[in-house]
């Protein structure tokens, strides 16, 4: 029910349409109960922690679009409410996340999107930027670990396995990295954007060495395989065990040069909502940009903009040192 209510969610927020906010938060409130409840149920079911804690995310860019569209125009109190709203579901996903990196389980498949959002939700709360610059690093890490692939070019419409995953996180560490670095932060952490910039444009990523498979769960990894072959992975979905406090509201082919690729039939519901999942960071990306009113320079295709940024950090911190 929580799954089923939370894609209507989605659907309305991704619609653009949206004549008042007030039919979304009347029915955000069902969905967030259903969630609680479901996980007093079970709270082993790791797909639950990472579906409420993302919709909570959503729902927490959703009121700060909202309010950086018409704060001017609404009274206080609504404001008011809004910024509540705003700082409860980001809480909320805060919550679900950090709850679930504590959890002890066989797999290490979902480690990267767990640090992702911490990362994401972290840099919401202006933490430090070691913190979330770390978080991204270690995410994209374990995507790695995971088998992602690193196509030269990418169908939207069906990319290769965590493709797209991978292109979001490398940009999102390599764009914020440089627009800290446009801003007034101390000299002493500059050594550290320069050396993540530099492991960026020098790393599996950038040069599109890929693993042929994921690693093996930290309980049985004895030997970690090569990155040599080009073959496609279907990963599953794994349980962890946690509790969290009730007390917050809350593939055409692709490039010439790159290996054949051939999709893989959605066989379990989880992977259904993978794929809502990636439609959500979509629609949570444009949102972030229209709340930060930036525009990323980024070619969605080929992922050229990324080492374009990479190159421009080094240059950057270069010419600082000089």
């Amino acid at each position: 029910m929580a799954l089923a209510r939370a894609s209507r969610i989605q659907e309305k927020l991704n619609s653009n349409e949206l004549k008042s906010d007030a039919p979304i938060w009347k029915h955000s409130q069902a969905v967030l109960n259903c969630f609680k409840r479901a996980l007093v149920i079970d709270s082993s079911n790791l797909s639950l922690w990472i579906e409420y804690g993302t919709i909570s995310y959503s729902l927490h860019t959703f009121a700060s679009r909202q309010l950086k569209q018409w704060r001017n125009e609404l009274p206080p109190e609504v404001v008011k409410q809004m910024d509540e709203r705003r700082d409860s579901m980001l809480e909320t996903a805060f919550q679900c996340f950090q709850g679930a990196s504590r959890c002890e389980g066989d797999s290490d498949e979902e480690e990267w999107l767990i640090h992702y959002m911490l990362g994401k939700i972290a840099e919401k709360r202006k933490q430090p930027p070691v913190e979330y610059l770390q978080l991204y690093k270690k995410a994209a890490d374990y995507l790695h670990e995971e088998a992602a692939r690193y196509p030269r070019k990418i169908h939207y419409h069906n990319p290769p396995d965590l493709a797209m995953e991978a292109l979001e996180l490398h940009f999102r560490l390599g764009a914020t990295t440089l627009k800290l670095l446009e801003g007034d932060v101390p000299d002493r952490e500059h050594e550290l954007f320069f050396n993540l910039l530099v492991e960026a444009a020098t790393g599996p990523f950038a040069r599109g060495e890929e693993k042929s498979m994921p690693s093996m769960p930290r309980s049985l990894e004895k030997e970690k395989p090569p990155s040599m072959t080009d073959e496609d992975f279907n990963c599953s979905s794994v349980c962890i065990e946690n509790v969290l406090s009730p007390s917050h509201m809350s593939a055409a082919t692709p490039g010439l040069t790159s290996p054949p690729y051939v999709a893989t039939p959605f066989d379990h519901d989880y992977a259904k909502r993978k794929t809502l999942r990636r439609q959500q960071w979509q629609q949570q990306r444009n949102e972030e940009q229209q709340a930060d009113g930036t525009v990323p320079v980024l070619d969605t295709v080929s992922g050229v903009g990324l080492f374009t940024l990479s190159a421009l950090g080094q240059e950057a911190m270069l010419n600082h040192h000089a």
